[in-house]
């Protein structure tokens, strides 16, 4: 059985979500260099490749593709149980839940992830990649704390909506 720590999960599972070892890298709060070394000893104790990787782009291999959701499974049971210990000694979890179109998350994203970080360190984001469509349902429903959207040209958000 592979010896992987929840810190080498989380940056396989970043660069899966962002298809980026620089945005995972800001989302992370460490080097791109870093995540790329993490990635390759992740691949080297699995014996598989995970990602396929051009100067442009990065994409999950079959054995990523397989691989990257029973990470998201095992980091999501870990922090289920996490957050009831917490909860058991009376301290609650601090987490953001952010909806953000699919194009800037790969350009202003990782900046003001960092940025974000330097001054609020014990603060978990969790970024949900959106269509702009989906982006206000999911505020208006309580799915996202909020949420980072284009305006739509030519319409004006209404100053009654909150959410608009």
């Amino acid at each position: 059985m592979p010896d992987l720590s929840t810190r080498q999960l989380r940056t396989v599972v970043a660069v899966a979500r962002f298809e980026s070892f620089l945005a995972a890298s800001a989302e992370l709060r460490t080097s791109q260099s870093a995540v790329s070394r993490t990635v390759k000893l992740v691949e080297k104790a699995l014996g598989v490749s995970l990602f396929d990787r051009t100067t442009r782009r990065v994409s999950l291999t079959p054995a990523g593709r397989e691989f990257i959701p029973l990470a998201e499974r095992v980091l999501e049971e870990i922090g289920i149980g996490a957050d009831a210990l917490r909860k058991a000694a009376g301290r609650q979890p601090q987490r953001l839940y952010v909806a953000c179109l699919i194009s800037l998350t790969y350009d202003i994203v990782p900046a003001a992830l960092v940025a974000f970080h330097a001054q609020w360190p014990d603060v978990e984001v969790i970024l949900r990649q959106r269509l702009q469509n989906y982006i206000r349902d999911d505020v208006r429903q309580g799915a996202v704390d909020f949420g980072i959207a284009n305006l739509v040209p030519g319409k004006r958000p209404d100053r009654h909506d909150p959410h608009g």
